[in-house]
């Protein structure tokens, strides 16, 4: 939750290391790993997110990222990093060919100012160095992710709640109003969401 700096979800790969992500407080100082990826920075009076690895004895931080994450984290059998959080901006990092390069809820942002009300999702390769994809996820109101997992072909699932009509889903939904669950398609970055 925003408002405190502090870590909202964890997970473990199989020697020990621990992937946390979290949210920090404005000005919070969080220095970060040389070489690493870096998103987009929050609005004036708004904390980073971040994401910080930490060794199997937890007394040494491995990565340190910022501008990513925040409300979820994964990882795939590739070590890759999966992580999700709100952004409280209409542009903000992507990759080329993104599902969605611009925040598609621009209302939002003007009418709740900075707000943070839009998903960003990420996957990051296991040393941080490289932005294998990341796109916006949301609706004309918003959206906020609460979870994430990833399949055993490296598909990225992200469940959490949103009041746009028009989120994106598929024609075959069983609810295709007001609902988040997305599936991406990890060939080939993300794609329309699955349900």
């Amino acid at each position: 939750m925003r408002g405190a700096t502090g870590g909202t979800s964890i997970a473990a790969d199989s020697s020990g290391h621990a992937f946390i992500t979290g949210y920090l407080l404005p000005g919070a100082a969080f220095p970060t790993s040389p070489g690493a990826v870096t998103g987009g920075r929050p609005f004036p009076g708004l904390g980073n997110t971040f994401i910080l690895v930490l060794d199997e004895t937890g007394t040494s931080a491995v990565l340190a990222i910022t501008g990513f994450g925040g409300s979820a984290i994964a990882l795939d059998h590739q070590g890759n990093i999966h992580a999700v959080g709100d952004y409280a901006g209409s542009i903000g990092p992507n990759t080329s060919g993104a599902f969605h390069s611009i925040s598609p809820n621009l209302a939002c942002n003007s009418f709740v100012g900075s707000f943070p009300c839009t998903q960003v999702a990420a996957k990051i390769s296991p040393t941080g160095t490289q932005l294998l994809y990341a796109t916006f996820v949301s609706g004309t109101y918003g959206a906020l992710p609460a979870a994430i997992a990833v399949d055993a072909a490296g598909d990225l699932i992200l469940a959490g709640n949103t009041n746009s009509p028009d989120y994106p889903t598929t024609p075959q939904g069983y609810q295709q109003t007001a609902a988040a669950l997305a599936k991406t398609n990890v060939s080939a970055g993300f794609h329309r969401p699955t349900r």
